[in-house]
């Protein structure tokens, strides 16, 4: 649906996302891509299972992210 959309209004699927739902919600720091947003902002953890150890994830990218790949903080989803 994300590519069909793309095809037809000739805009990526993340400038559309920007401009129709993230900023008129006031979405300041989500996105489609960890691209642009600062690292102090939104980074990944993962909970090592037999330490209890936190561990930062390095930064990527999901190759299908319109299936639900979003990056947004705790603020953003809580409308706040």
């Amino acid at each position: 649906a994300g590519h069909a959309l793309e095809q037809k209004v000739g805009k990526s699927l993340s400038e559309l996302s920007n401009q129709t739902v993230f900023a008129p919600l006031g979405m300041e720091n989500t996105s489609w891509s960890i691209d642009g947003i600062p690292a102090d902002i939104a980074s990944r953890y993962i909970i090592d299972d037999a330490s209890g150890e936190v561990i930062a994830l390095p930064e990527y990218n999901a190759i299908t992210y319109p299936d639900g790949a979003a990056i947004s903080t705790a603020r953003d989803l809580a409308g706040g």
